[in-house]
């Protein structure tokens, strides 16, 4: 079994009353969807979500190219490996300085 598609939806949702924190307030929840396909006709879904900032930092790499296409859908560890070998962006990541 391999992938062969792999599709991402982004969504802000508010909830039904603000989020608080000692330093934050959000007013708004943002959702990645995911929806993985295979060779085989099988589809599966998964999600995850900000408290409000940084969802599309959590969109992008599976959008450009991180998808890990012809690969099993069982291991999920070159996707973490591809992350983590991506230029430090200076956003906090590690890397070189």
């Amino acid at each position: 079994m391999r992938i062969t598609d792999l599709k991402t939806t982004f969504r802000v949702v508010p909830p039904e009353k603000a989020l608080l924190h000692v330093t934050k307030t959000r007013a708004t929840l943002q959702f990645i969807l995911v929806s993985v396909v295979t060779d085989e006709g099988l589809t599966g879904y998964g999600y995850t979500y900000t408290d409000g900032y940084g969802g599309h930092a959590v969109k992008a790499p599976l959008d450009t190219g991180c998808a890990t296409y012809g690969e099993s859908p069982h291991v999920f560890l070159p996707v973490d490996d591809r992350i983590d070998a991506l230029p430090d962006r200076g956003f906090g990541s590690p890397g070189q300085s």
